[in-house]
């Protein structure tokens, strides 16, 4: 899961809009992606006459006019499928969820997945500094995991074996 949130506190505004398509596109080039849900990519659905009209609740963005903004934010808030998911319930914050399917053949999958994702956020932030992006998910967890075992490993055993050459 990516985190974002604006410095302004409101995720829908045309350019913050515009990250979330992003990052969710960008989410579909990380490796073993499967799925990648935001409000973006969200299927919303409306009645037309008989016919039913199934697309992404956001669409182009930077076109989007003040109505359509307020539209889109009124569904968002209020749909539950979206709501204290992928949207705050004051809409300060959103997240784009990334599905992934490790094929669990390479213990170092967690490891380059994390390393990906956090280029992906380093270089979107650089293009995007009014957003703050936060990882969390399995994945991050996972590889946490891994990172802090490998941190001790040059850190606290080394200083353990000093203490015990003080000792004796």
């Amino acid at each position: 899961m990516i985190l974002v949130e604006p410095a302004n506190g409101d995720i829908f505004t045309r350019e913050n809009l515009q990250a979330i398509v992003e990052l969710t596109k960008e989410g579909w080039q990380l490796p073993y992606s499967s799925r990648v849900d935001s409000i973006s990519n969200f299927q919303h659905t409306i009645a037309e006459e008989d016919d039913l009209i199934v697309a992404d609740l956001i669409i182009q963005p930077l076109q989007m006019t003040d109505e359509q903004l307020l539209y889109v934010k009124q569904i968002a808030l209020n749909e539950p499928l979206l709501k204290n998911r992928l949207i705050s319930k004051t809409g300060h914050v959103s997240g784009v969820n990334v599905t992934m399917q490790l094929p669990g053949t390479n213990p170092m999958e967690a490891m380059e997945i994390a390393e990906v994702v956090r280029e992906l956020v380093t270089d979107f932030k650089l293009k995007q500094p009014d957003l703050t992006l936060h990882l969390s998910g399995m994945v991050m967890m996972n590889n946490a995991f891994g990172e802090a075992s490998i941190k001790d490993n040059s850190s606290l055993i080394p200083l353990m074996y000093g203490i015990v050459l003080l000792v004796l």
